[in-house]
């Protein structure tokens, strides 16, 4: 439920910072829909958030609305070149930390959707292991791989400084949000 309450403050944030630029209410008379264009990255909350958003915009606020889907890098940087308005889904302080240092001074932050928001390895519950520490002993049972999401996300990098700091024997495979979904899937029927 916090999820979604937030979710939705997220979405009026964004609505309300666009609009000053509605295009009911203009007085150059002009019939013309102003265009929103909204980036993403092919994860399942910011999907969710971005076509919210859009619906809203479309059907509440007479916007005609562009989706855009890319990888986080090449989303950043057209948020900062103005090529793209929005981007909901920056996980900060740590995630996208990099990008806020090399595009902040060119982006607005509207607020934050969901606080305290973790990252981290996961296996399936049935899984006998519960820490990173375990992962070298229990190599065989993951085939010595991490199955990741696309290569730009924090998440990725988070994962190579872990297998670092812990020496773990293991590769990193990126792929992207539905390719990771698939492959626990496929693991958990096997």
């Amino acid at each position: 439920m916090k999820k979604a309450v937030a979710i939705g403050m997220s979405v009026v944030m964004l609505l309300g910072a666009m609009a000053g630029c509605s295009p009911s209410g203009g007085s150059s008379g002009a019939s013309e829909k102003k265009t929103v264009k909204l980036g993403y990255v092919n994860w399942s909350e910011g999907i969710a958030m971005t076509n919210l958003a859009a619906a809203v915009l479309e059907d509440e606020m007479g916007y005609k609305v562009e989706l855009t889907m890319a990888d986080v890098a090449p989303v950043f940087t057209s948020v900062a070149s103005g090529n793209t308005d929005a981007f909901m889904d920056v996980w900060l302080p740590v995630t996208h930390e990099d990008y806020m240092k090399e595009y902040g001074d060119k982006l607005e932050d509207l607020g934050v959707s969901y606080e305290n928001a973790l990252i981290g390895l996961a296996v399936p519950s049935y899984v006998s292991i519960n820490s990173i520490e375990e992962l070298n002993a229990n190599k065989d049972q993951f085939g010595g791989e991490i199955i990741g999401i696309d290569s730009g996300a924090g998440i990725m990098k988070a994962t190579d400084k872990a297998i670092a700091d812990y020496g773990l024997d293991y590769k990193v495979l990126p792929g992207s949000g539905p390719t990771m979904t698939a492959a626990l899937k496929k693991a958990i029927d096997a």
